[in-house]
């Protein structure tokens, strides 16, 4: 048990660091005020690191079998109490410096916490503390941590290999595939190479032109700026995404599964399996072509994203990527009450690309009429984007009509298969963890066609949900989905 105790001294500097704008901004201030004699502004700086010092004098937290506390504040002070059997995950994170001294971040997060905040955080304690929280969550005996006696460790050695769990490596090689395929280092890669040709091929012909040379300048000043933040981005992307799946592996304990990763800040996340409500095959556009797949699960409420690569909400990899012949298998392995294969899917609008891209030809030919009248105005550069642009978005609809299905699983999943941002995506839904059926058509569609569309969302947290939708799909399929979620 943990009573009323202090964070580790190295709980300053994790916080120094995470809020480094703010500290650097006042530091400046002071660096200011010494060369220029203006020692007032050496208070911002004696302000800042202050208040920080005193929130952490005045920072406690306690671990007992009952709950984990955490009080703070000098004059405003504020007690939170969180009971082990209200917490949703316990999350860990190791910064590469904390390691040696067998330290962590805890985050403990509730069904009714927000998802931007965990309602507690133990900023750095000995890992032996998000230990005990595990242990006291499943009413199990404390687990012998690195910080025992060596005797003791000795002794209880066969069974900590019992019961080691055993980890699924990424190989060093896939992580940079995955790396180096992100749709946002592909995207900021196009734009530097093709900024790059434009500004090479302009060049060209100023040189042999006699305009002046200070206007010409100025327009390669602000060209090459733009193409230096676009590689420091392009460079950024694809170091945060190595640092972030350095290491990745995943084992499953229980009813239970863990994934770690990070380079610098290694990442701990446990996944309750039943707070699972989707599982998901993504197949990127690029890593299809070396044969490779990305495993996600959506769960409900606190899990946090591994990356910012997808945009959608409480999506976590299970596997970043992977070899096509190994999905199943390692679905089978890891999540085997899912009872997942290969699924059989039905596709459904092969023969309606028209309801696909009929708005989309209609703005064309909207900017189409536009460009004819002015186009002595719109630069062909500008005319060229926009065709490029419209051929992509015309391209995804394609996919998107082509590639639509549906399927079942045992008697308990609904398979729903769709494209997005030319990825291919199998979605498993467990049909009781959806939360309605919604079907919506028009009387144009539904008179002529007999089609419609099925809406199935799934809810992650109090806040936000994804919904899987299938568009242009005969009500007959519509109503088999809906007596299927019936049952």
């Amino acid at each position: 048990m943990y009573n009323h105790k202090r964070f580790h001294p190295l709980a300053l500097v994790i916080r120094f660091f995470e809020s480094i704008t703010s500290i650097l901004g006042a530091l400046i201030a002071g660096i200011i005020g010494i060369f220029s004699g203006h020692f007032w502004l050496l208070l911002f700086p004696i302000i800042y690191i202050s208040v920080e010092v005193i929130s952490y004098m005045t920072t406690y937290y306690t671990v007992d079998e009952q709950n984990v506390t955490i009080q703070k504040g000098l004059i405003n002070k504020s007690t939170t109490v969180i009971p082990y059997d209200r917490i949703q995950t316990v999350r860990q994170s190791q910064w590469f410096f904390l390691a040696p001294f067998d330290l962590t971040t805890v985050n403990i997060e509730t069904a009714g916490g927000s998802d931007s905040k965990s309602e507690g955080v133990l900023t750095v304690v000995p890992i032996a503390v998000f230990d005990l929280i595990e242990s006291y969550r499943s009413q199990e005996a404390p687990v012998k941590t690195a910080t025992q006696s060596s005797s003791e460790v000795n002794q209880t050695d066969g069974d900590a290999t019992a019961t080691k769990p055993q980890f699924k490596k990424l190989p060093a090689s896939h992580i940079l595939l995955f790396a180096i395929t992100n749709l946002n280092i592909l995207a900021s890669s196009a734009v530097i190479a093709g900024l790059g040709g434009r500004f090479l091929n302009h060049a060209g012909s100023k040189l042999n032109s006699e305009v002046s040379r200070v206007i010409f300048s100025s327009v390669a000043y602000i060209a090459l700026s733009i193409f230096g933040v676009l590689l420091l981005g392009f460079i950024y992307s694809l170091i945060r995404t190595l640092l972030t799946y350095y290491d990745f592996r995943i084992a499953r304990t229980g009813n239970t599964l863990v994934i770690k990763s990070g380079l610098l800040k290694e990442k701990t996340q446990q996944i309750p399996l039943h707070k699972i409500q989707n599982v998901q095959v993504k197949k990127h556009p690029i890593r299809r072509l070396f044969g490779f797949s990305s495993i996600l699960v959506y769960v409900y409420s606190g899990q946090d994203k591994q990356s910012k690569e997808d945009s959608s909400n409480n999506h976590t990899y299970l596997f970043p990527i992977i070899k096509n012949a190994e999905v199943y298998p390692f679905l089978a392995t890891y999540l085997p009450e899912w009872q997942l294969h290969s699924p059989k899917i039905t596709l459904l609008t092969q023969n309606r690309l028209w309801y696909f891209v009929r708005w989309t030809l209609l703005v064309i030919g909207i900017l189409a009429v536009l460009e004819i009248i002015f186009w002595q105005v719109v630069p062909i550069w500008v005319v060229g984007l926009v065709i490029l642009f419209f051929a992509l978005v015309l391209l995804d609809e394609y996919l998107e009509a082509k590639g639509q299905g549906y399927g079942f699983s045992q008697s308990r999943f609904i398979c729903i298969q769709r494209y997005h941002l030319f990825t291919k995506e199998i979605n498993f839904l467990d049909k009781n963890k959806v939360q309605n059926v919604t079907q919506r058509t028009t009387p144009l569609l539904y008179h002529r066609q007999k089609i419609g569309h099925i809406k199935l969302p799934v809810k992650m947290n109090n806040d936000h949900g994804d919904q899987l939708k299938l568009r242009f799909i005969p009500i007959k399929v519509i109503q088999e989905i809906r007596d299927f979620y019936e049952q």
